[in-house]
């Protein structure tokens, strides 16, 4: 999956969260852990937000500025934080 492919995906996944976040308000960043993880990835892995909280947004923001093609973080939601 390329980088702009794997872009698209997170926040195809994001808008969904953000749409059901009645039913489930958290988000949680999950990354793969090896010895080729970013550290900022490694940095955020486990981390949970509300999914309208801003520090949140500004953190996909962030990340998606620097993603690279083998990046294999995602969001899940969890029922509790």
């Amino acid at each position: 999956m390329s980088a702009e492919e794997h872009r698209s995906l997170f926040l195809s996944r994001w808008e969904g969260m953000k749409a059901a976040k009645l039913t489930h308000p958290w988000a949680q960043w999950v990354a793969v852990i090896d010895p080729s993880t970013d550290p900022a990835c490694r940095a955020l892995n486990g981390k949970s937000w509300k999914v309208d909280d801003r520090e949140l947004a500004s953190t996909i923001k962030q990340q998606l500025d620097c993603w690279y093609s083998t990046c294999r973080c995602r969001l899940k939601a969890p029922t509790k934080p």
